[in-house]
């Protein structure tokens, strides 16, 4: 049995829309698109994996948790983190649902890399297998959705100082995270590595 998709973090929701409609028409072009990829979905057990991300000015829009079903996202699947604390493992989101269970690390890349404006963490066995040892990487004990893998991912981006990159989660088995300036680029790097 798996954990993916189940959040590990505490979290401030306040149910709410979002009024950022601009920035949700993008995040659920490209939700979609990641969807139809299978980069984002579900497993046959009903737990969900991947998950899409966009700064904003005050934090970032990010896919709902429980949401991996959805064929087709609206304004409903979103959440807007607007704070959060790796040190107590909590984030402050508003929006119809919680936001993803993944909102730590998303929220360590913003803070490290200030030029990354979009992420992208997928699952795609037959990428992660190939390119386990040969991509930049979190160790295999590290759990995702945790204080200690967005630490690892902090360690791991510091000094990175391009626009975009990728990474591949050890302990996360298929999961593999890219940022950088536009949708375009990111679904650019995943394409260059299948």
């Amino acid at each position: 049995m798996t954990d993916d998709g189940v959040i590990k973090f505490q979290y401030d929701w306040k149910k709410e829309n979002i009024t950022q409609k601009e920035k949700l028409e993008e995040l659920i072009k490209y939700r979609d698109l990641a969807h139809k990829m299978k980069y984002i979905g579900v497993y046959s057990d009903g737990i969900g994996y991947g998950n899409i991300s966009k700064r904003v000015e005050n934090g970032f829009i990010i896919s709902g948790s429980a949401t991996g079903s959805i064929t087709q996202s609206n304004l409903n699947h979103f959440s807007l983190v607007h704070k959060w604390s790796v040190a107590n493992n909590k984030i402050w989101c508003k929006g119809p649902i919680p936001a993803s269970s993944e909102s730590l690390s998303h929220s360590v890349i913003y803070n490290t890399l200030p030029k990354a404006r979009v992420i992208l963490h997928i699952h795609h066995l037959k990428m992660w297998e190939k390119y386990y040892h040969s991509l930049p990487s979190t160790c295999s004990n590290i759990p995702y959705g945790t204080p200690d893998m967005a630490m690892a991912i902090k360690f791991l981006i510091k000094n990175h100082n391009d626009e975009e990159g990728i990474f591949l989660m050890k302990g996360h088995k298929e999961g593999l995270v890219a940022f950088g300036k536009n949708f375009e680029s990111i679904f650019q790097i995943f394409k260059d590595l299948e």
